[in-house]
């Protein structure tokens, strides 16, 4: 009989990183992992590290979102999922309201060794309060895919919506998307939807369901990933 266990764990944000910008900086660090064993051997790794710094008119958001699953069959490992997801947005203030962004995205999955995107645009807060929070942005720029060594670079249109919902004091409810449409005709999609629950000042819990959609899919591959995950979590 198949039997499963969830394990889950806190992890720090690298030393370094914090000690240099400790008061300019502000991180969250999400880490899930499950395991499974019987007649399947599986395991799976989520981790999500969140840093956003507010200075004046510049605002710098980086997120990095890594996920591993393998299984063990017949004493052989498989890597049947291996995501590493990172980006960074700068947003320039304008007015209260409207902001000019850059965004640099970079995203490798199995088949694909490498996709780099550079976008410049412009953003707008449409709710900005102590309880809610939507923000919608918009731009264009340039991406490179390289895919079995090949690079195969396009001009690409990207849009973006996030939003965060606090329940109370302890509950907060988070979720985002982006689109990216290359001239080529390809469409890929990102979303994420989420909860989190503070326990103390630093730590908290969360249960979060991540998307990702690619129309036409690579060769080989489904057109969507689903994952869900429930993570524990560090602030600093």
């Amino acid at each position: 009989m198949r039997s499963s266990c969830l394990n889950i764990l806190a992890c720090a944000a690298p030393a370094a990183f914090v000690a240099t910008q400790a008061c300019a900086w502000e991180a969250q660090v999400d880490l899930g992992i499950s395991v499974a064993q019987g007649n399947t051997e599986t395991s799976d790794t989520d981790l999500l590290v969140a840093a956003t710094h507010e200075g004046g008119r510049l605002h710098h958001s980086i997120t990095v979102n890594t996920h591993r699953s393998t299984a063990t069959l017949g004493g052989t490992e498989l890597t049947t999922q291996d995501v590493v997801d990172a980006d960074y947005a700068l947003q320039i203030q304008r007015t209260g309201r409207w902001y000019t962004t850059v965004n640099l995205d970079s995203y490798r999955d199995i088949g694909l060794d490498g996709r780099i995107t550079l976008t410049a645009g412009a953003g707008t807060n449409l709710l900005d309060s102590a309880v809610a929070t939507v923000s919608v942005d918009f731009g264009a720029g340039r991406t490179v895919e390289r895919i079995s060594g090949a690079d195969l670079e396009e001009t690409v249109v990207r849009w973006g919506v996030t939003a965060e919902h606090a329940l109370s004091e302890r509950l907060t409810l988070f979720g985002g998307a982006r689109g990216l449409h290359l001239n080529g005709g390809a469409d890929i999609y990102d979303g994420e939807a989420g909860i989190r629950l503070s326990l103390t000042e630093r730590l908290s819990a969360g249960f979060r369901v991540d998307v990702h959609q690619e129309k036409p899919p690579r060769s080989g591959r489904e057109p969507t990933d689903l994952l869900m995950a429930l993570t524990i979590g560090v602030s600093f």
